[in-house]
């Protein structure tokens, strides 16, 4: 992999490959812009209704209230339900209001990534909030991911201002293992396949710009802390054969063990990826890693 990245043809092929890739996304947040709110999934959180929700998660909504709402990388909500046999509230997601967000989404596969990890991968696993319906449109970008609330009172939400406890941290460990266990040795190596849409992080086209946003972080980061930031330096310096490194065994990664990605319920010893603070969502890599 390493000499491939060297080689001029190899580049070449990757620079076209980011360039496509971006290229796509940029057509499709232009597409969502052109068509507007007159087809396909709902733009904004106020656009979620009895009826799209009701074909999203296959069961029979009556009504809808927003309960809290925020937004981010993707436009988050906590809804209330009525109908039979629905639940009295969900979390979802959608994608982001603003045109360089999505774009950022774009960049990192975030919607359809996400949409796929609950789909096809969830089901196989433990610790993860249900979902209760996933769309995604390729056309536009939009997405939607109706899932499991996870009540506040229940589970603790850390941020950077109060780090990880050891037993909140092991907590994640165990459900990393858990992750790289299940899907170990099970993933294709030609991109074929149901979980063909899984990658390396040395395959990901939009490696050729981790080294540059490492560096760029670091001189940000050098300026406001006093700890080594230039330890890594080596790794941003050679990012792509680093990576390359730690690409096999192929197994499912989380890239996304964020701090304020995280939360823990101990009551039932049950940890999961959140993307916010008052609810249930995960932010689910789209890497294959050891």
């Amino acid at each position: 992999m390493w000499m491939d990245m060297k080689n001029p043809v190899g580049q070449t092929l990757s620079i076209i490959g980011l360039t496509a890739h971006l290229g796509r996304g940029i057509a499709r947040v232009t597409t969502d812009a052109v068509v507007g709110g007159r087809f396909g999934l709902p733009r904004a959180v106020e656009d979620l209704d009895a009826a799209v929700l009701s074909k999203v998660m296959g069961i029979t909504v009556r009504s809808v209230r927003v309960l809290a709402s925020d937004a981010g990388t993707s436009s988050r909500a906590r809804l209330v339900l009525t109908g039979t046999g629905v639940p009295d509230s969900v979390f979802v997601k959608i994608a982001a209001k603003t045109a360089t967000t999505r774009l950022i989404g774009e960049l990192g596969r975030l919607g359809q990534t996400e949409v796929r990890f609950y789909s096809q991968l969830a089901p196989q696993l433990t610790g993860v909030p249900n979902a209760y319906g996933a769309a995604f449109d390729a056309w536009t970008g939009r997405y939607l991911l109706v899932l499991e609330d996870l009540p506040a009172d229940s589970c603790e939400f850390p941020d950077t201002l109060h780090p990880l406890s050891a037993d909140h941290a092991s907590l994640i460990v165990e459900l990393l293992a858990e992750l790289h266990a299940t899907f170990w040795h099970r993933l294709p190596r030609d991109g074929r396949g149901p979980l063909g849409w899984l990658y390396t992080p040395s395959g990901d086209v939009t490696s050729l710009l981790t080294g540059s946003l490492m560096k760029a972080s670091m001189k940000r980061l050098a300026e406001r802390t006093d700890l080594p930031i230039e330890r890594g330096r080596f790794i941003a310096d050679n990012y792509r054969a680093v990576a390359a490194l730690i690409d096999t065994p192929h197994t499912r990664s989380c890239t996304a063990t964020l701090i304020g990605a995280t939360c823990t319920s101990p009551a039932a010893r049950r940890d999961c990826w959140t993307g916010r603070r008052y609810a249930a969502g995960t932010p689910p890599a789209n890497w294959l890693t050891p």
